[in-house]
């Protein structure tokens, strides 16, 4: 993944780093390396809740009811801040947790994101890297008329995309 943003107005993340596409405002830099952000999904954030209540009960009540979201190396990001890393520990067979420094003194009420208003605000890089994608796919047919085309589909998420495009 590229770069990653936050706009702090909207409380959305910004996929390519760039001006959010609801307030047109710049989004502040997300200095995460080597990961993704994914959403928590509802059944995850109850899990962790769970986690969270019977590990450390003070902050069992964290996760907002908006969208969370966590990255390849185990961190919760709430409203653009790493708050905490969940991890499961082998050889103890149990989840460790802990607060970034951040919020080692007092943990704030976060509110988390909207879906709708993540979608509007990365609108018009997603219709970017749609044209680019049709762009690529009509360079492809081109070059290979004589050719009879597939589409490769594995089930993953690019593959997905790719028979969305061409269908």
């Amino acid at each position: 993944m590229g770069k990653l943003g936050w706009c702090d107005n909207c409380n959305v993340p910004i996929l390519d780093g760039l001006n959010c596409g609801i307030c047109q405002n710049e989004s502040r830099p997300l200095n995460f390396t080597r990961t993704e952000l994914k959403p928590i999904f509802p059944e995850e954030a109850n899990l962790y809740r769970d986690i969270l209540a019977r590990k450390t009960p003070e902050l069992s009540n964290i996760l907002p009811d908006g969208l969370s979201f966590y990255n390849t190396m185990g961190e919760i990001v709430i409203d653009g801040q790493k708050v905490l890393r969940l991890l499961l520990d082998k050889e103890k067979h149990d989840w460790t947790i802990r607060l970034f420094k951040a919020f080692a003194a007092t943990v704030p009420l976060f509110q988390g994101s909207n879906r709708e208003k993540i979608l509007a605000a990365n609108e018009p890089m997603l219709r970017r890297k749609e044209e680019e994608a049709l762009a690529f796919l009509e360079r492809a047919i081109e070059k290979s008329s004589h050719l009879p085309l597939a589409v490769s589909f594995s089930g993953g998420k690019d593959s997905l995309v790719a028979l969305a495009l061409t269908s």
